[in-house]
């Protein structure tokens, strides 16, 4: 559950198991991840130390800086008419962060681990190989109500065409995108967005106000919008 570990606790977290617990000099601090059942981290803390856990935008894994965005492929897709909106509930694929912090809630620590509970992360291409964009590819239902390694997302999708629209594929971008948690507990969500449909294989997505959900704090991990004040837009060019 996302908020502070206290020593001498596990952690369970999909396939992961975190372990807080006095190392053998008595003294020290030891950290461990162990994943179906082998060490996948482990690392020894001062005594003093605090740990907590942090949900992120999924932009560290496989490795940080490589996906702009996130490509979310619906197992069923709507087709919206002309002039009508829909608004949908997905899940989108998130990073769990395991800090070491040295004051309260609302510091920023140091990272000692990264790690997706539920699933190898992977990567897709939307666009042609010499100009599109590497996205982390997360495939959802309509209604998915999240859990563990995910968080909820709200779409609105607009038909602002003459025809009919299929949508199968939503792309949100990185930047600008904010995450909120519920301590105690896996429950994440992503900022609102809106899809604006304006033809045959042309899109805009948009993402809303950062606006916290009553009981939620907001994670400090996620990528700054890339023009402070104007709200951070993706072109979806090559279809959805």
């Amino acid at each position: 559950m996302y908020g502070p570990i206290t020593v001498g606790t596990a952690v369970e977290a999909g396939s992961s198991v975190l372990r807080l617990e006095r190392a053998s000099d008595g003294a020290m601090i030891k950290y461990t991840r162990s994943q179906e059942g082998s060490t996948a981290s482990s690392l020894l803390l001062s005594p003093s130390s605090k740990v907590r856990l942090l949900p992120s935008t999924p932009r560290l894994l496989p490795e940080q800086g490589i996906a702009s965005c996130i490509m979310t492929e619906l197992d069923q897709p709507i087709v919206v008419a002309p002039g009508e909106s829909v608004t949908v509930h997905i899940s989108v694929p998130v990073d769990v962060l395991v800090e070491s912090i040295a004051g309260g809630e609302d510091s920023r620590g140091t990272l000692i681990d990264v790690f997706s509970p539920i699933a190898t992360p992977k990567l897709a291409l939307y666009g042609e190989p010499t100009e599109g964009f590497m996205c982390r590819y997360w495939r959802t239902s309509i209604g998915d109500t999240g859990g563990v390694g995910t968080a909820r997302a709200r779409i609105t999708v607009r038909n602002e065409w003459e025809k009919p629209s299929r949508v199968g594929v939503i792309i949100l971008p990185l930047a600008g995108l904010r995450i909120y948690y519920k301590p105690g507990s896996w429950d994440a969500v992503v900022s609102d967005a809106v899809m604006s449909i304006g033809g045959a294989r042309v899109a805009d997505v948009t993402l809303g106000e950062p606006r916290p959900p009553e009981g939620y704090r907001a994670s400090p991990y996620f990528e700054p919008r890339k023009i402070p004040g104007v709200p951070p837009r993706f072109s979806m060019s090559w279809g959805y």
